[in-house]
């Protein structure tokens, strides 16, 4: 028997199996066999199938325009999403869901101009708006989730040393201060 709930914020699903174990710690474990498992890709998958769903009304002369800008940012998020778990470590994965963030920011901002120039209803910008929101706040619980474990297993971005400026250096300084001509 499972029983499934939501790890607010989590951007995880989590079902525990009939031995209790949770996904979140199957995923610790390795066990999470694909993205489309996470929550935050499944809300970014559905904001992307609608966003081309709506963008199917708008206007031909906005299809290398607007639609194309719209479409192409709303699936990239869950693409992100989809390649950062595929990277399999901490610091990667993070960067692709940061890259997702960043989509979804850029897919709000597409949305608030399809509106402002009179191509969206006031029903499906808010639905739009509205899973632009359940996205990026489940996204940020999973970045803060994959930020933690990679805390946690040690994984830091190694300082870069730079060596001390030896005499044979001393003609770059020389480089540098040239006058313009």
């Amino acid at each position: 028997m499972r029983s499934e709930f939501r790890v607010e914020g989590s951007g995880l699903r989590d079902t525990r199996n009939k031995k209790g174990v949770s996904s979140k710690e199957r995923r610790l474990a390795g066990e999470v066999e694909s993205f489309e498992d996470l929550l935050a890709w499944k809300l970014a998958f559905d904001l992307a199938a609608r966003i081309y769903k709506v963008t199917e009304r708008f206007p031909a002369a906005e299809r290398f325009g607007l639609t194309s800008q719209l479409c192409r940012a709303a699936s990239s998020i869950p693409a992100n999403i989809a390649e950062g778990f595929g990277r399999h470590t901490p610091k990667d994965y993070l960067r692709f869901l940061i890259f997702a963030r960043g989509s979804i920011a850029e897919t709000q901002s597409h949305l608030r101009l399809a509106d402002t120039v009179g191509l969206l209803n006031n029903t499906d910008l808010d639905n739009l708006c509205h899973l632009c929101l359940q996205a990026r706040k489940t996204l940020q619980g999973l970045i803060r989730y994959i930020r933690q474990r990679a805390e946690a297993s040690g994984v830091a971005e190694p300082s870069a040393e730079y060596p001390e400026p030896s005499a044979d250096d001393s003609q770059l300084s020389t480089l540098n201060s040239q006058p313009e001509s």
